[in-house]
């Protein structure tokens, strides 16, 4: 499900109201610039030093306990490659455990690798994830020694960088694939100049290469902090408990960010439209078309917006899916509207070509968003799409793992969303029946609304002609019928 569907399942609150976080906390998680209520279920907390932690009770399963440690660096920072090196580090050696983390967690603790924990460095966060099965309280009281022991006390010795690079240029080797290729030259193209639009999550093998012990540490040293570093529990604990735990292995740990987190880039409005080529001999045709602007926070008003503009990005695509030619399969599809890798909000439809006919697919995007803005959709494909969308939602109402929530609380933090409460059925069976197809279609406009437009296409081999013949294949796309 989206993230639009998942704050749609928030829309509601719980009747219950246990004392809201204090006022320490609601600066520290940013509740106060939001008009959003923060789930009550959930015990928000800060530390002294600036840390925060959530803590969600949670009975499935039963005994289960599962930790999210999210910090704020990713691979926008540092040089290219040296967030996820130092991801790889963290389970490398500190200085109560210098065997490292991955020793004890395989060993004593008899976790398995890649499921009951991992980690994962994305553009702007680094996190590490547990999943227990059946922690008493010592092993609880063992992985938050551990989690002490990565964020903070790190040896970063020159021989244990040497030994995790055949480790990480493997994983360089694995991530090359023709989607991350697309995914990184469309970043470049709708976002250009930017930060993200610069960084590379892995990188190169070149520059894997040359990383060294001294640049991880500085690294390390600026952005591992308290400050930037949120803790993330749910499960069948004590919560009381856990909270004393949390606060005894980390409250002694210095306040000492040095890394400060550049302002909010500038998304200068595209002129026309543009376009650019990715020759991928690997892969998929894709015409993407795009539009980006600046970001919102998150508030009860845009979430609305948001929620109405995945219902009509839904009926956009489900138009395309109808294309095909003779007895060809039908054609793929992905539309969004969205925040896009935390710099821009950005409105996008893709087409995939049938028989890598790239022409069919950039006349098929120009014509159906063309027609779409200039039409809208109809009370039919509305109708189809909320049905569709309060069967997903009817299916998510089951007892979620503590797992599911972890990864979800983690994704919305990250994004800077407020986690708000799980709605009632009725409320959220009312909320979809007061949505009226003018707002759709409002919405959907307001998406789009930018004059510019950039397209993107992912091709097999050279286009003849280069980017002229895509213009003139994007101008040649077939009128709109008439509106029926």
């Amino acid at each position: 499900m989206s993230l639009a569907g998942l704050l749609l399942v928030a829309l509601g609150l719980t009747a219950q109201a246990p004392p809201p976080p204090s006022p320490e906390a609601r600066a520290a998680w940013q509740f106060d610039r939001s008009d959003l209520t923060p789930d009550p279920r959930i015990r928000f907390g800060v530390l002294a030093n600036g840390m925060r932690y959530a803590i969600l009770p949670n009975r499935t399963p039963a005994q289960a306990v599962s930790i999210r440690l999210l910090v704020r660096v990713g691979a926008t920072a540092g040089a290219p490659g040296e967030a996820h090196y130092l991801e790889h580090m963290a389970f490398m050696g500190s200085r109560n455990v210098p065997e490292g983390a991955r020793a004890r967690l395989s060993g004593r603790e008899r976790l398995r690798e890649g499921t009951e924990y991992n980690a994962h460095t994305g553009d702007y966060d680094t996190y590490y994830r547990f999943d227990l099965p059946g922690p008493d309280r010592a092993q609880l009281g063992r992985i938050l020694f551990l989690l002490r022991e990565m964020v903070s006390e790190l040896t970063l010795s020159p021989e244990a960088v040497v030994r995790a690079r055949a480790e990480i240029l493997a994983e360089v080797r694995q991530r090359s694939g023709p989607d991350d290729r697309r995914d990184r030259d469309q970043i470049a193209f709708f976002l250009p100049g930017t930060r993200i639009a610069r960084a590379t999550l892995t990188g190169s093998e070149a520059e894997v290469a040359a990383v060294g012990a001294e640049g991880l540490r500085r690294l390390y040293e600026a952005y591992y902090s308290p400050e930037r570093t949120t803790l993330i529990v749910v499960g069948d604990v004590d919560l009381a408990r856990l909270e004393a735990q949390i606060a005894e292995r980390f409250g002694d740990w210095p306040a000492e960010m040095d890394a400060m987190d550049p302002p909010p880039e500038r998304i200068e409005p595209t002129e026309g439209t543009r376009f650019r080529i990715l020759v991928a001999p690997v892969g998929p045709t894709w015409a993407t078309v795009a539009v980006t602007g600046p970001r919102g926070g998150d508030a009860a008003g845009p979430r609305d917006q948001g929620f109405l503009q995945s219902l009509a990005a839904d009926m956009l695509a489900a138009r395309v899916t109808g294309h095909r030619g003779g007895d060809r399969p039908f054609m793929d599809t992905d539309a969004a509207v969205e925040d896009y890798y935390r710099t821009a909000r950005i409105a996008r439809f893709a087409v995939r070509a049938l028989d890598n006919d790239w022409r069919m697919a950039v006349r098929v995007a120009e014509q159906e968003l063309r027609c779409a803005l200039e039409n809208g959709f109809t009370h039919d494909e509305l109708a189809i799409t909320l049905e569709r969308e309060a069967e997903r939602l009817a299916a998510f109402r089951g007892p979620e793992t503590s797992s599911a929530i972890a990864d979800r609380l983690t994704e919305m933090v990250g994004m800077g969303v407020v986690p708000t409460a799980p709605g009632r059925v009725e409320d959220t069976r009312a909320y979809l029946g007061r949505i009226r197809l003018e707002a759709v279609n409002a919405a959907f406009r307001a998406a789009w609304a930018a004059p510019g437009r950039r397209v993107h296409l992912a091709h097999d081999r050279p286009v003849e002609g280069g980017e002229a013949a895509v213009a003139a294949a994007w101008r040649a796309a077939a009128p709109c019928p008439r509106p029926q």
